[in-house]
């Protein structure tokens, strides 16, 4: 009886090693399974990738296609671009006589008035090259007369092609204004409408390039509202907008055209004064500290204003540096007191 149990639990102990090496087996061939599966995600997700990277890099080599017409058709005079569109209009009725309408050119009467609607502002000059886009068709269709037994065929086709012409020049303009007007949104800021942070560095950037080449004086100025917090805490954040908005339209009343004034934080305000020495600076920025005090006096707010002025004095002063060092003057301004004005070189 010994020796069968002994045998028993040999013979189980033999089926239990067996269906552990099983499952293991089964779950090596599961994970190599698994990772086999996960290599071909792999190569998937990396095909993907380089089709996105693809489709990207052609994206933007079409955006900068589309920049470089439009550049040059914005470099060229407004008569020109009108006389060109008059000149493709007649070349393509002309064409469409000699081919006596056997071959259809009616798709590219489009492209005088596209080139209308994109060079020119409003609707008005798209909509006159489209009557006489209109007009061009139907003389042309009125002289081809190929087979048309009705006169009433060439009218209908001038008044189908005139509705074309009119929708598409409606829609183009329409289009072009409102990429006009969310381009301009992209640079001002919503709330104070002067500039935001990147119109501000992008304008910085030709200014400074200007005035390195030329060594032509070059000042930035960067402003902050002290204890603006209290106003929104006290008054709410109606009163801190209305403050903000206000702060912006007093800096731009004071200064010249020529300065350009942006707003890049919160309650930070940055302004570029062209052709202006540190002294010159010093005497703008101090009447625009005045009539600012003025202003939030008036209106009861109890803020004060710290200012940086770094004025570019060095040919190796960067762009970079001189918003540095003005950003630096007007935290030590606040550190040492607040409401004051600090200036240096760079």
């Amino acid at each position: 009886m010994t020796m069968r149990s002994a045998g028993h639990q040999t013979m189980n102990s033999v089926g239990g090693g067996f269906q552990n090496f099983s499952a293991s087996a089964n779950n090596l061939l599961t994970v190599r399974r698994q990772s086999g599966q996960i290599e071909v995600i792999k190569k998937m997700m990396e095909k993907l990738n380089g089709a996105a990277e693809s489709i990207s890099e052609l994206t933007e080599v079409m955006d900068m296609k589309i920049e470089t017409i439009k550049g040059v058709l914005d470099k060229i005079p407004e008569f020109v671009i009108a006389f060109a569109g008059i000149l493709l209009a007649i070349s393509i009725g002309v064409l469409d006589n000699i081919t006596g309408g056997g071959i259809n050119l009616s798709l590219f009467y489009l492209f005088p008035v596209l080139l209308i609607s994109w060079k020119f502002t409003g609707r008005t000059p798209a909509v006159l090259m489209s009557l006489f886009c209109a007009f061009i068709w139907f003389l042309a269709d009125v002289i081809a007369v190929h087979a048309s037994s009705h006169s009433v065929i060439p009218v209908w086709n001038g008044i189908m092609g005139l509705g074309l012409l009119l929708t598409v020049a409606y829609s183009f303009s329409t289009m072009k204004s409102v990429l006009q007007r969310e381009r301009g949104f992209a640079r001002i800021d919503y709330l104070t409408e002067v500039s935001n942070a990147r119109d501000f560095y992008e304008q910085a950037e030709i200014e400074f390039a200007r005035s390195t080449r030329y060594d032509r004086p070059l000042s930035i100025v960067v402003v902050d509202i002290d204890n603006f917090k209290r106003v929104n805490d006290n008054f709410g954040h109606a009163s801190g907008d209305h403050l903000l908005h206000a702060v912006a339209i007093e800096i731009q009343k004071t200064l010249r055209k020529t300065d350009i004034v942006a707003r890049i934080g919160g309650d930070e305000f940055a302004i570029l004064l062209p052709e202006t020495e540190s002294g010159a600076a010093m005497v703008a920025v101090t009447k625009v500290r005045d009539h600012l005090s003025r202003t939030m006096e008036k209106n009861g707010w109890p803020v004060t204003f710290s200012i940086g002025i770094v004025t570019r004095k060095n040919a190796q002063c960067s762009l970079e540096n001189l918003m540095k060092m003005a950003d630096a003057f007007m935290y030590k301004a606040k550190k040492n007191g607040k409401n004051m004005v600090l200036t240096g070189n760079c």
